[in-house]
């Protein structure tokens, strides 16, 4: 649903006399805004299904051992961080903690890593000669929703060169010589396919670099302004969540404090069972591993 589909969904779900609600489209989109970033996102990671990860690849510098987190990381909070050789071989590294790292050479590369506030710091130090990159796997904050109105839908999509050019069928704000642009996948999954991209406005017509995109744009996705979009990046069953989380925010004040927690109760049996769908979203898919101290395991060994 776009945002203001999603707005006339709170609308339909708020009973309250029209004249009693006080809030106008940019509350509703905060509403919204508000509902991802702290109930959605955080039961996505939750389940485990690689919802929202993404990777950054950092060169490694000579005497350095600490690196930013990527900006985009939700709550700074990584899913893995790896090493890349010059030949492209990926190995995963472990983390430690101050007090277990390594001391000595690590013969160019790191071998381990902690977190220390915003930074990923490498272990053990790796001198003044160092070869490769740190790839780091996070959680993606996602785009803040705008109204599709502000941003402009993909009519036809040419390639030109080593460049796509997607014809609009409205203009998008924001964009254009200085002001990069994102582009968001039109159907389901509504993934984000080009993030932060320098871009050329000429009329509709929006040029941006093949290498700027993770897959290739189609008719129907939209351009916005970079860090929004007109739709959420989210599975469609959890967008009519969204829209009651939008509704009960839109509530409050409004009705008594049962009929809150009756819509809590609503939403949480629509959450529960949104979440057994997502949970092992891949037939056949890989069983989580459990500690070898689990008491089931326990059990087995007596």
């Amino acid at each position: 649903m776009t945002t203001e589909q999603l707005i006339a969904q709170i609308k339909r779900r708020v009973s309250v006399p029209a004249s009693q609600i006080k809030y106008d489209t940019s509350d509703f989109i905060a509403f919204l805004n508000n509902a991802i970033t702290s109930k959605i996102v955080p039961k996505l990671i939750d389940i485990d299904e690689k919802f929202f990860v993404n990777s950054q690849d950092i060169p490694l510098v000579a005497s350095q051992t600490k690196y930013r987190i990527p900006a985009l990381a939700v709550c700074w909070t990584l899913h893995e961080v790896g090493y890349v050789d010059t030949n492209g071989n990926y190995l995963v590294l472990p983390r430690m903690t101050r007090g277990t790292e390594m001391a000595g050479s690590s013969n160019n590369r790191p071998y381990g890593f902690y977190l220390e506030d915003g930074h990923i710091v490498t272990t053990p130090d790796m001198g003044t000669t160092v070869s490769g990159s740190l790839r780091v796997y996070f959680y993606r904050r996602l785009n803040d929703l705008i109204l599709s109105t502000a941003c402009g839908r993909v009519n036809t999509v040419t390639a030109v060169g080593t460049d796509w050019q997607l014809t609009l069928d409205s203009a998008a704000t924001g964009i254009g010589v200085g002001n990069p642009c994102d582009v968001t996948h039109g159907s389901n999954p509504y993934e984000l396919i080009s993030y932060n991209s320098t871009n050329t406005v000429v009329g509709l017509n929006v040029t941006i670099a093949m290498a700027d995109f993770d897959a290739t744009p189609q008719i129907g996705d939209w351009v916005s302004q970079t860090g929004y979009t007109p739709i959420p990046h989210l599975p469609d069953a959890w967008h009519y969540v969204l829209a009651d989380l939008g509704a009960r925010k839109a509530l409050i004040g409004n009705v008594d404090q049962k009929t809150l927690q009756l819509l809590d109760s609503d939403i949480g049996d629509d959450i529960d069972g949104i979440k057994r769908v997502t949970q092992n979203r891949a037939k056949g898919s890989p069983r989580k591993r459990v500690s070898r101290n689990h008491a089931l395991n326990a059990m087995k060994r007596r």
